[in-house]
């Protein structure tokens, strides 16, 4: 799953490439920042002795879920919906936060969960998820929103809205799809747990 993570991820990259003729698209999310995203769990896992004893395949496979659900909704926005004035954005943040609010919520508990008990256990990994997701989700706008300044190109926003909306409607509804996981999780919390050893 993870080869095929990698390879739609690139692939939509050269796509856009060729397709909005920008070399800036090298730098953009789907040839760097989303195959690294696909690759810290594996990488995490292959140098931390301590994860490998408390992490199982089947931790590695959610794990890869995940980054494929990631660029799984990315795609018809890089093929065409972000093109065609529909704002698939939206659901391109809501989607992508409340996926890796998951992520974030097993490291934590792979790294931590032996260590704290109960409450505070599902607390911490609960509001430090949220967190570093909010922090990062606010860095990745100011990004976007930079590369399309100095390259004077469209990359990152939906044709029919100016980019300082998207700025602030991409932060407003990956907030909204941290808070959607943040809630889930927390009533589901058992289930995490099940994926660790």
């Amino acid at each position: 799953m993870i080869i095929i993570s990698i390879f739609i991820s690139i692939s939509t990259a050269v796509v856009e490439l060729f397709t909005a003729g920008e070399a800036t698209v090298v730098f953009y999310s789907y040839a760097f920042v989303v195959p690294l995203i696909i690759l810290i769990p594996h990488a995490a896992r292959a140098v931390n002795r301590e994860l490998q004893e408390r992490t199982t395949e089947r931790w590695l496979l959610w794990m890869d879920r995940i980054v494929f659900g990631i660029v799984a909704i990315n795609i018809p926005g890089s093929i065409y919906l972000h093109d065609a004035g529909i704002q698939y954005d939206r659901f391109v943040h809501f989607g992508g936060a409340f996926l890796l609010f998951f992520m974030l919520v097993l490291l934590y508990l792979s790294f931590y969960g032996e260590k704290t008990g109960g409450k505070k256990q599902r607390i911490t990994a609960l509001v430090l998820s949220f967190f570093l997701l909010f922090v990062g989700l606010f860095l990745w706008e100011v990004y976007q929103y930079t590369v399309d300044q100095i390259f004077g190109t469209q990359l990152f926003f939906d044709v029919a809205q100016s980019i300082q909306v998207d700025f602030w409607e991409d932060i407003f509804f990956g907030l909204l799809g941290i808070s959607t996981a943040l809630f889930y999780t927390s009533y589901s919390f058992r289930k995490f747990l099940s994926v660790l050893k």
